[in-house]
């Protein structure tokens, strides 16, 4: 198990809120738009890949302080307030 902690401001845009996920390694990419560094394995909270448009979001309506918690054994993240 794997916690930190993360604080974000209120969430004032018009879409789902702030885009995560969990990044467990980088690739050096080099292809028609050039080279460069890119997330190689992510998930969502609920342990399902992410990349590709897929990812998890957290839409604070306060500043806030979240913890959260990555299994590495399912790729679930617990997230909780506070």
């Amino acid at each position: 198990m794997f916690t930190g902690t993360l604080t974000l401001p209120a969430y004032t845009g018009a879409d789902q809120g702030y885009m995560i996920a969990i990044a467990l390694s980088k690739k050096l990419y080099d292809d028609d738009y050039g080279i460069r560094w890119g997330t190689e394995e992510q998930y969502k909270f609920d342990g399902t890949a992410a990349g590709m448009g897929g990812l998890s979001y957290l839409n604070p309506t306060v500043d806030t302080t979240y913890t959260l918690s990555y299994d590495s054994a399912t790729h679930i993240t617990t997230v909780t307030e506070g």
